[in-house]
């Protein structure tokens, strides 16, 4: 990763800063140095999407005052006499040869996480149609066997109806019996044999008494 970045400092002490730089060129050599391993040492902290995203809300927003405060702290603790008030990040590349490998491995996770989700859809969306296909059974046969109940009731109930008004005119009932056979055993082409006495045959030949 290339960091191309600047820096604002001070001299707070110059007493301090002669004594333990000696020169200016040392002073700027240690900053330099400070400097990079802080950040360094705060980009080893980041991911790669969010060294890149250079909104100040996103983790990369306080990359900055993290870099300044481990800067500040290590000239503190050596008694430079000097302090860090700004670091900026102006931009950072990948290099040459690793950006392509970089931005491959980068699609390839989006597609698996692109992947992943549309997995757990399909997943959720299979469970609601079986929870459906369940819920849809179980009214039908809700459904199903009330209806049968109700037949059931309904052909009782005729049966008893039946039964009660026949019973109260027992020629009538062995007529309509009589009549009802007629309809299930002779059809165009049936040929029966009676005697002319039959009861079966009188009423076929119009005779009710």
């Amino acid at each position: 990763m290339l960091a191309d970045h600047y820096a604002v400092w001070r001299i707070e002490n110059p007493q301090l800063m002669i004594s333990n730089t000696v020169t200016q060129e040392r002073a700027e050599a240690i900053m330099g140095e400070l400097i990079f391993s802080a950040i360094r040492a705060e980009l080893g902290q980041l991911e790669f999407d969010e060294i890149i995203n250079e909104d100040e809300t996103s983790s990369r927003g306080s990359f900055n005052e993290l870099v300044r405060d481990r800067v500040n702290e290590a000239l503190e603790r050596n008694q430079y006499g000097i302090v860090l008030t700004d670091v900026r990040m102006k931009r950072t590349d990948l290099p040459q040869e690793n950006e392509e490998a970089v931005y491959s491995r980068m699609i390839s996770e989006r597609h698996a996480t692109a992947q992943e989700y549309l997995s757990q859809g399909d997943a959720e969306a299979n469970r609601i149609q079986s929870n459906t296909d369940r819920e849809v059974t179980e009214i039908l046969a809700t459904a199903n066997a009330d209806a049968n109940e109700i037949v059931g009731e309904g052909e009782a109930e005729a049966a008893r109806i039946y039964n009660e008004s026949f019973g109260r005119d027992t020629e009538f009932y062995q007529l309509y019996r009589t009549l009802e056979s007629y309809e299930t055993t002779i059809g165009d082409d049936t040929v029966i044999v009676l005697p002319s006495n039959s009861p079966y045959a009188r009423i076929l030949m119009g005779f009710t008494e």
